[in-house]
């Protein structure tokens, strides 16, 4: 799940309207910014090309930091059973 932090020149809740009309989920971050996530989107280069089609990854008005999610333990190979032993995958 590809996640970013947006900060905005825009009014915050016309941003927040357009993303969540496509899929997005959009909560404040607190500091009058937005966090925002999208469960169909993997990785920078989807959300890149999806900001695009949106009209918003070159606009001058939005300001968007693509947050790198840690790797999973399965991701890394390790998968831990019910007693917490390594095991193999």
């Amino acid at each position: 799940m590809m996640r970013m932090k947006l900060e905005s020149r825009l009014h915050a809740m016309n941003l927040k309207e357009k993303l969540e009309r496509y899929g997005w989920r959009v909560d404040e971050a607190g500091d009058g910014s937005m966090l925002a996530s999208h469960a169909d989107i993997p990785d920078q280069l989807g959300a890149r090309q999806h900001l695009h089609h949106l009209g918003l990854l070159t606009s001058s008005k939005v300001h968007i930091e693509f947050l790198i999610s840690p790797p999973s333990s399965r991701a890394r190979g390790s998968v831990r059973d019910s007693a917490g032993e390594s095991a193999a995958p």
